[in-house]
């Protein structure tokens, strides 16, 4: 509040008030989980693109809904583990896993704008889960399991960020703080049930874009 007061005080017109836009962007993630469950895991990167409608409500705020396809995840490396092969070698190994689940994230965003083309932003996203794929590599072998069922539909996140626009080029960076927890306690991979205690975690993703902003 305190920044959107300053802002209506100091800021000059950004655009005509009650214009509309529209702004296609595409850019990079760079995700992980958090949570009690989350132990070890690393950053992973990948894709996003997407489209925001905003709407100028006066010269220093604006709002925005955007729509995004982003690909968000996890990787985590578990050292030493003892294998036994049916050939009867043993010894110890390094498995990997590495999730990669694709969104679709809905932001409505509230933008202030505190000096000439910059704008701080915050607001609600709602996210739905279209696919996750959990890919673990060990001894040479990988395999990929559709781990669609280990987690929920809908994820809710509090986004925190800025952007830049100059000539109509918008650059943006935003975190996107899990509000909610995506992990299933049970559910079925490949015909098999299970039963997790263990899978209370967070989602956690840096969004980086690139978009051009059309003035309606």
């Amino acid at each position: 509040m305190t920044v959107a007061f300053v802002a209506t005080l100091t800021v000059a017109a950004q655009t005509t008030t009650g214009k509309w836009s529209v702004r296609p962007a595409f850019g990079m993630t760079i995700s992980n989980v958090y949570g009690d469950d989350a132990d070890g895991t690393e950053i992973v990167a990948g894709l996003a693109g997407g489209a925001e409608l905003g709407y100028q409500v006066s010269p220093a705020l604006g709002l925005s809904l955007g729509a995004y396809l982003m690909q968000q995840g996890w990787h985590k490396t578990q050292k030493d583990v003892l294998y036994r092969q049916a050939s009867g070698r043993s010894g110890f190994t390094n498995v990997t896993a590495t999730e990669r689940n694709l969104y679709l994230n809905m932001p409505l965003l509230a933008n202030v704008y505190v000096v000439k083309g910059l704008a701080l932003k915050t607001g609600l996203q709602i996210g739905w889960l279209l696919k996750a794929n959990l890919n673990t590599k060990a001894l040479d072998v990988s395999v990929d399991v559709d781990a669609l069922r280990a987690y929920k539909t809908i994820d809710l996140s509090l986004p925190v960020g800025a952007s830049y626009e100059y000539e109509n080029v918008v650059f943006d960076v935003r975190y996107n703080f899990g509000l909610v927890n995506i992990g299933k306690t049970d559910y079925i991979i490949n015909g098999q049930g299970y039963h997790d205690e263990h899978n209370h975690i967070r989602n956690g993703c840096l969004l980086l874009t690139i978009g051009y902003q059309f003035n309606l």
